[in-house]
């Protein structure tokens, strides 16, 4: 069965004013925030990133458009555009895609986080643990001394700490 822009079931071209296939202004709102809320995470990543989503040209365009705004009200005006575009499509097949790049930024600031900890020693360890309290701050100040060494033996201790940072970052 067919529906009209309204969510109208239309069937051999009469109208069915039933509101049982109709959303409910609350689900309409629900999705108007998520687009939103979409609309300001794709305006906050680089753009390289939002190339690789499964975006149609049109709102990649606008994304970009809108990182590009500087001015409070023109910026504004175009995420409002940038959300109604968002509205139009599946928010399902985007979403996956966004918590995929979140993921592998994760692991990007592990690794930065392992590169500082491996050149700052204590302080950068000090700094990990203090957003990560869960961390076993010997276990990583030993891989840490470990993976500073040349040889087999310090490769072995990188991919190890990387391993002990991702788990007391919860990944």
């Amino acid at each position: 069965m067919a529906h009209n822009k309204d969510g109208y079931a239309v069937e051999d071209g009469c109208i069915d004013r039933t509101f049982s296939h109709r959303k409910t202004r609350s689900e309409r709102r629900n999705d108007a925030v998520d687009a939103d809320d979409i609309a300001q995470t794709l305006v906050a990543m680089r753009p390289e990133e939002v190339r690789r989503l499964p975006l149609s040209e049109h709102i990649v365009e606008a994304v970009l458009h809108a990182q590009g705004i500087r001015h409070h009200g023109a910026k504004r005006r175009q995420m409002m555009y940038l959300a109604k575009l968002l509205r139009a499509v599946d928010p399902e097949p985007l979403r996956e895609a966004l918590e995929d790049e979140s993921a592998g930024t994760a692991f990007d600031e592990l690794e930065r986080w392992r590169t500082r900890i491996l050149e700052e020693g204590d302080n950068a360890l000090a700094a990990f643990i203090h957003e990560y309290p869960a961390t076993d701050r010997q276990r990583v100040r030993q891989l840490a001394r470990t993976a500073r060494k040349p040889g087999e033996k310090g490769v072995k201790s990188k991919k190890l700490l990387f391993q002990v940072l991702r788990d007391a970052a919860g990944l």
